[in-house]
């Protein structure tokens, strides 16, 4: 009984032929060669795709891996987003890799699918889900002064940090925005709001608000003062806002006058200066 073995290496039907040689007292002989037929099936393997992190932002590179179990397997993987190839890669040890690029805003469902080779089978992997997220982005506003009616239209200025243009609107009343130009209609509050709604890159910035009020304008109406003798009591003094809203008198040389309310009070000789505001 004669018995031997040989390694497969390759995948299909192979067919055992055996030859004897003979010996002093057995003439030589060799089977049909077709006589024992093996099928040599591929190895059992399985491939499984991963990635990290779960999410990127939009503009990031995606490494997307594949790794293959089996027979020391050798060939090719492809890389499928959806149903569309992303790539292949072409190796001889596992794992294989691939980096995507480009990726679009949205959730992406990444697979691989391996050839086989000789020895393995061809076979798909698992899917992961990749989220691919818009970048996102600020707006800088700052504070509007308070303005009066009839001083002229306003300019705004907003920067968003994406460099994408910033919109500004309005719901009040007292005012109305075209464009960066703010008009200025009546006495109110006026509330303006930068805006900056993003595109395929960027997300929607957060909405920054900022109010200024106007007002009316006013005058104010003096009375004139005579020149008064130190030693004297102290006189009263008007003052009247065209607003009707009351005016507040203060002493400009305290060192000669000083007021209380509207009543003035001398301390010295020299000139006495007195200024009438009224802040609105």
């Amino acid at each position: 009984l004669f018995r031997s073995e040989y390694a497969a290496i390759a995948t299909g039907t192979d067919y055992w032929c055996e030859t004897y040689d003979g010996d002093a007292n057995t003439s030589p002989v060799s089977s049909p060669p077709t006589a024992e037929p093996v099928t040599i099936t591929p190895f059992t393997t399985s491939v499984e795709t991963s990635q990290q992190p779960p999410s990127v932002t939009v503009g990031s590179s995606v490494a997307d891996q594949a790794t293959v179990t089996g027979y020391n397997p050798t060939g090719t993987v492809t890389f499928i987003d959806n149903t569309s190839i992303l790539g292949t890669a072409s190796q001889s040890t596992s794992p294989w890799t691939f980096t995507a690029n480009g990726l679009t805003a949205g959730d992406h469902h990444f697979s691989a699918t391996y050839a086989g080779d000789l020895r393995t089978a061809p076979v798909s992997s698992n899917t992961i889900v990749v989220t691919v997220n818009l970048t996102p982005q600020t707006i800088t506003f700052g504070p509007l002064s308070d303005k009066v009616q009839g001083s002229g239209d306003v300019t705004l200025t907003a920067t968003a940090s994406s460099g994408l243009a910033v919109t500004f609107s309005t719901t009040s009343p007292a005012c109305a925005v075209t464009g960066n130009i703010v008009t200025l209609h009546g006495p109110g509050v006026c509330s303006i709001k930068a805006s900056q709604l993003g595109d395929s890159t960027y997300a929607p910035a957060p909405d920054v608000s900022q109010d200024f009020l106007i007002s009316l304008p006013q005058t104010l109406s003096f009375d004139m003062i005579p020149n008064q003798i130190f030693g004297g009591s102290p006189f009263v003094l008007a003052a009247r806002a065209s607003s009707g809203l009351a005016a507040s008198l203060t002493s400009l040389t305290p060192a000669v006058c000083r007021t209380a309310s509207n009543l003035v009070t001398l301390f010295s000789s020299g000139t006495c200066q007195i200024q009438a505001t009224q802040p609105g």
